[in-house]
């Protein structure tokens, strides 16, 4: 799995991590370190179908995700 971008939840309780063609949400248990998320499983999320996802973030709030795809011939 080659990661592209990832991004940490503003509680810092979980992160995301985005590769090509997929979205992924590493959790840590309620009331335990950030750090163990790492050691979670993935749960797999919807990502949008873009060319060559390369860019990811949650919103301010956490609820939502944004994502940016490198766009290989730019209108000019």
């Amino acid at each position: 799995m080659t990661a592209t971008s990832g991004n940490i939840h503003p509680c810092a309780n979980r992160f995301l991590l985005r590769t090509y063609r997929k979205v992924y949400e590493f959790r840590a248990a309620p009331g335990a370190a950030f750090e163990t998320a790492f050691a979670a499983l993935p749960v797999s999320l919807t990502d949008t179908v873009e060319g060559q996802g390369e860019a990811i973030e949650y919103d301010s709030t956490g609820t939502s995700y944004y994502t940016r795809w490198v766009c290989m011939r730019p209108t000019l």
